[in-house]
């Protein structure tokens, strides 16, 4: 039994041994046949240093085959293909310390891309020899690039200026959920200019702007990677089928040129608003600081009259001087009845009132506590005059604020008629007011602003 599992090993072997040493000869014969120098190091066609290796432009080569006089070699041209020319090949004697044959060739690449080219025949001292080139990667002409628009949306999904999804919805949101994105360019070398259309029906904000809208110039060095321009958060309030934002830029290119730059039209698909708990309970403090909340439930489109603007406003302004829930309540369904982000409260005023009292009282006692020799009350007086004089300037500054109802204002970039009409804020949306200037208003919804007429806005007293 042991004899005879010997002897199929030993046939297994010889087997193997029969299969594999055509193949070690052949591998070695294939690398005998590479030409070599005298210590034995393979001789190799490379890139000459301080060379783009870019598309279209003339790449230099060389290899040295050393104590070989140029007049003992032979080199053939190397075979051109669709997307690789020759140029030009040459021989020169090489005086450096190794001394030898310098082979010096150039050529020139149509399209980007990783090259294993053929290696070149060569007759040293009347023996073929053949003498490969390196693997080599061949990166785009940045002057023959023009920059590219790219979206990036969180969470996944990409569209690029360049992109075929004209007319094609790419992605699904509900009414009120927050979706952001990323602004950036490729190929730029410069951002001259940057602005956008805010979109109808929605809360629209950036959040972040890059060093590129700054206007500078960037390095004119070749890179693939993306440089940011800036950070958006966009909250549709809309069911159905909305466009996405139009932005519109204009990049300086590596060589120069100027390019206007505009995404693809493409739309996002709106769904309903997800389902939340009633919250009909709430508490004076929740609607006193409870100032920028994000709308929640579903919107649909919907004309919303003057006189509605009216009686939104008036609520609002009651609400802000009164102190029964009911006011806010009935104007939270009012709102909600016409389809609004009715979840923005306004700041009661009379936690102004609260906070001046809070601060003469505490002063009271704190002279009255040093004035008995009470340390341990007056250390403890004094941290409640600090606390409410925070309290103070805090409801100070959030009293101060103004804010209104737009009647459907048109924005303008300046404060003249005859400016271009940047965008429009549909009717019934609370809009901040933070400048007047004559018959003109800066108001800004989120972070994004501008100037409209007076008349178009009713101002929340």
């Amino acid at each position: 039994m042991i004899t005879r599992f010997g002897g199929a090993m030993k046939k297994a072997f010889l087997f193997i041994l029969f299969l594999c040493v055509p193949v070690l000869l052949f591998a070695q014969k294939k690398n005998s046949n590479i030409l070599k120098n005298p210590d034995n190091e393979e001789v190799h066609i490379i890139p000459e240093e301080g060379q783009s290796l870019i598309t279209n432009t003339t790449i230099k080569f060389q290899a040295l085959i050393q104590d070989v006089r140029p007049g003992q070699v032979e080199i053939e041209a190397p075979q051109e293909t669709e997307d690789v020319v020759f140029k030009s090949l040459r021989r020169t004697e090489d005086f450096s310390e190794q001394g030898g044959t310098r082979v010096e060739l150039s050529l020139s690449f149509k399209k980007s891309g990783v090259y294993e080219l053929e290696p070149l025949n060569v007759k040293v001292k009347g023996k073929t020899k053949k003498l490969p080139f390196e693997k080599l990667t061949i990166k785009p002409n940045p002057m023959e690039l023009s920059p590219n628009l790219i979206i990036t949306f969180k969470g996944g999904g990409t569209v690029t200026s360049k992109d075929g999804v004209e007319n094609t919805v790419i992605k699904n949101v509900r009414t009120g959920d927050k979706l952001y994105f990323r602004l950036n360019l490729q190929y730029a070398v410069q951002l001259v200019q940057y602005n956008w259309e805010l979109p109808k029906n929605s809360i629209f904000t950036e959040l972040e702007k890059y060093d590129i809208t700054e206007i500078k110039t960037r390095d004119k060095v070749y890179s693939e990677e993306l440089i940011p321009v800036a950070d958006f958060e966009w909250i549709p309030l809309v069911e159905g089928k909305m466009e996405f934002p139009q932005f519109k830029l204009t990049a300086t290119c590596y060589n120069g040129i100027k390019n206007n730059l505009v995404p693809p039209k493409f739309y996002i698909n709106v769904l309903p608003a997800r389902q939340t708990a009633d919250k009909s309970e709430t508490t004076y403090f929740d609607d006193a600081f409870t100032v920028e909340a994000v709308a929640e439930d579903s919107a649909s489109e919907i004309v919303i009259t003057a006189a509605e603007c009216q009686r939104i406003a008036d609520l609002r302004s009651r609400e802000r001087h009164s102190l029964s829930f009911g006011i806010t309540k009935e104007r939270a369904e009012y709102e909600k009845s016409l389809k609004l982000p009715y979840e923005k409260k306004e700041f009661p005023v009379i936690l102004l009132i609260l906070a001046i009292v809070l601060v003469l009282a505490a002063t009271f006692f704190l002279v009255v506590f040093i004035y008995r020799k009470m340390p341990l009350s007056y250390i403890f007086m004094g941290v409640m005059e600090v606390c409410s004089i925070i309290f103070m300037i805090f409801c100070i500054v959030q009293s101060s604020a103004r804010y209104g109802i737009s009647k459907g204002c048109k924005i303008f970039s300046i404060p003249e008629v005859n400016a271009e009409s940047k965008s429009e804020i549909p009717a019934g949306n609370r809009i901040s007011i933070t400048e007047e200037t004559g018959d003109w208003i800066y108001v800004e919804l989120g972070e994004n602003g501008g100037w409209c007429k007076k008349e178009d806005v009713i101002e929340i007293r």
